[in-house]
């Protein structure tokens, strides 16, 4: 059990919207309060750890997706590689199995990440003359 005090606690709550400490023990929130009301109810029992008027706002966590748009990423060319080279050679690779005309698209190059920077359209043309894009 743990007490984070000397804090400005952001609680979200009307009824409480800021609090100076807060008890927490494996993982969950027990107290919320001011602080000497909540060392006097729990300092005995806890590791105390000041906060020097720090912040403290709720965790925000957002474990969804949208459907659609990841299944249709899904149909890209794979395009996060070492390497200009590597993502031409995925792209190439597709366009053996594309209708001429049809468009191919890709996703998640980091031209940073590639010693030669940019790929070129060039490039492009020259392993995929009958495709529209990437």
């Amino acid at each position: 059990m743990r007490i984070f005090y000397n804090a400005k606690i952001y609680t979200l709550d009307g009824k409480l919207p800021f609090a100076s400490a807060i008890v927490i023990e494996r993982g969950s929130i027990l107290a919320v309060g001011e602080e000497r009301s909540i060392i006097s109810q729990f300092g005995n029992l806890s590791e105390q750890i000041d906060l020097g008027q720090r912040a403290v706002i709720p965790g925000l966590t957002d474990a969804h997706i949208h459907l659609q748009h990841f299944a249709m990423g899904l149909q890209n060319v794979d395009c996060e590689t070492s390497t200009n080279e590597e993502c031409l050679k995925n792209v190439e690779a597709r366009t053996s199995s594309t209708p001429p005309g049809e468009w191919v698209l890709g996703h998640g190059w980091n031209q940073n990440n590639w010693m030669e920077g940019f790929g070129t359209a060039e490039q492009l043309d020259r392993i995929a003359p009958r495709i529209l894009s990437i």
